[in-house]
């Protein structure tokens, strides 16, 4: 639980060398989606839904490198603003001690310094340890995502190129 007066969100930000059109696309493209929505190599993310439309839901699972550990989210699409805003409730399944608490992840968007900034902020966090917890996770899905980004950007014969 956290305690009356602390923080229940947080940012992360990051700078991409692409614009905000690429970044937007290679976030909200299926077919990249479970490439860079995990913040680790050790943990493989399986799109079981993904209605990519306002009012539209997901479910991710989230399973461990050896197939014994699984962690299911799902949501539902609240802002589809191509390239500037995406935001979508994140719920946990149980066994998850915190299942059932609706939090908000919105990322903004925006060109900066000749690249694009993601600003990722997630909301409405039920304690202090999901809270660190996913500060790190976004932090690690964001540098995945840029992978990808730069990927995209600097090899256009890549055949996992952002459609």
């Amino acid at each position: 639980m956290i305690a009356a007066g602390q923080p229940t969100s947080f940012e992360v930000r990051r700078w991409y060398d692409a614009s905000p059109e690429l970044v937007f696309r290679a976030m909200v493209d299926p077919s990249t989606v479970a490439r860079w929505l995990c913040p680790s190599a050790e943990i493989r993310l399986d799109v079981l839904r993904l209605d990519l439309r306002v009012g539209g839901a997901y479910r991710f699972s989230y399973v461990d490198k050896d197939g014994r550990s699984r962690s299911v989210v799902h949501g539902r699409y609240l802002i589809i603003e191509a390239p500037q805003r995406l935001a979508f409730t994140w719920t946990w399944e149980p066994p998850d001690p915190d299942a059932g608490v609706e939090t908000l992840v919105t990322f903004d968007v925006a060109a900066r310094d000749g690249g694009t900034e993601v600003t990722v902020t997630h909301a409405h966090m039920p304690g202090e340890h999901k809270l660190r917890a996913h500060r790190a996770g976004w932090t690690a899905c964001l540098e995945v995502l840029e992978l990808i980004v730069v990927n995209d950007v600097n090899n256009p014969h890549n055949d996992t190129r952002i459609p």
